[in-house]
């Protein structure tokens, strides 16, 4: 139940609040020093693990897009051209019939 509730309903709402502030609260000047420490504390969250996720995020898709692209090229191929030993076997044959 614990678990659900972080995962489910607190890290969301913690990220969106994250996410959500604006450049304008970036003068830690204006606030109480418990308001600089808290938005000090947003803006490293923000700077480093927002976008390591998402730079994680963005390098799982475009590896498995890649991945599926290979993937069906190499199926579409007949069985010739998948095997890399009998695709060297069928070039020396050519040579020497030739």
């Amino acid at each position: 139940m614990i678990d659900h509730y972080i995962e489910d309903v607190f890290l969301p709402d913690l990220l969106l609040e994250i996410l959500s502030k604006n450049r304008v609260y970036e003068n830690f000047d204006l606030y109480s020093p418990q308001d600089k420490i808290f938005y000090e504390i947003r803006a490293s969250y923000l700077d480093h693990v927002a976008r390591d996720m998402i730079k994680e995020i963005v390098k799982g898709v475009s590896d498995e897009i890649v991945n599926s692209y290979l993937r069906k090229r190499f199926k579409d191929k007949n069985e010739n051209e998948r095997d890399p030993l009998r695709m060297v076997t069928n070039n020396m044959f050519d040579d020497v019939i030739r």
